[in-house]
């Protein structure tokens, strides 16, 4: 995102352009501002365990073949996620459990079954950080920086080994993001239109992943989510078990 960017360095009369960059100013006035917005969009994630039915799209880069598939997702808020989909016959097009840790990503028609560590190799290829990032810790971290704006706020936490750069929109749920794991070759992306800060029918996001390769990047799986419904029960704990 532009705005973040590190300005460039400024030439001053006849001296020689500086060699420190220099970041855009934040008061203390915008600083308090943009950490009471932060911790109020936290106090609104949801905190019950709660069920949606969605349909999703994946794009596979390679061959630019899409995977679309129907069923429910249950989420256990900071804990895990469950998503079972179903194909057009019925059958299990795909099963995705993972906690904040762990992960089993299973695509029987794909002949797919992959299990790890959520931020290891094993993941690599998967949209595990979308899941994990959208259900599980979309405001986790340590602020490092923010600025209000008209529109919105910009911020930048570091959760872990990621540092997440962060828009939210001053109304409604828009949110876009990217995460950066320092080591790793991967950029993802996310972009949320949403009516509000819990999840609603007709809510979208989607997710695009790319693979650092020198200064380029490589665009690795794309995933479309569209939330169609909000369950009207809470989902069977069983749900959350680690699958065998």
């Amino acid at each position: 995102m532009g705005t973040l960017l590190l300005l460039g360095g400024m030439l001053v009369g006849c001296a020689p352009a500086s060699p420190y960059a220099k970041l855009p100013r934040v008061s203390q006035r915008e600083w308090d501002r943009s950490r009471a917005t932060l911790l109020a969009a936290r106090a609104e994630l949801p905190k019950d365990p709660y069920t949606l039915v969605v349909a999703v799209d994946m794009v596979e880069p390679r061959s630019g073949r899409t995977f679309t598939a129907r069923g429910g997702l249950a989420v256990l808020p900071g804990r895990a996620v469950r998503l079972q989909l179903l194909g057009p016959g019925g059958g299990t097009a795909l099963d995705a459990w993972l906690t904040r840790d762990k992960f089993r990503f299973d695509v029987p028609a794909a002949n797919l079954h992959r299990r790890g560590n959520v931020n290891g190799s094993e993941a690599s290829g998967l949209p595990v950080g979308f899941f994990k990032f959208w259900f599980l810790s979309q405001l986790e971290g340590r602020l490092l920086f923010a600025k209000p704006t008209r529109e919105g706020t910009y911020f930048v936490l570091r959760d872990g080994t990621s540092t997440i750069e962060m828009f939210r929109a001053s109304r409604g749920g828009h949110v876009e993001a990217e995460r950066v794991a320092v080591g790793a070759p991967i950029v993802e992306e996310l972009s949320v239109d949403a009516s509000g800060p819990t999840p609603r029918a007709g809510d979208r996001a989607t997710y695009r992943a790319s693979f650092l390769n020198g200064d380029a990047r490589v665009l690795g799986l794309a995933a479309r989510v569209r939330i169609e419904a909000v369950g009207d029960e809470a989902p069977d704990p069983v749900a959350f078990e680690e699958p065998p």
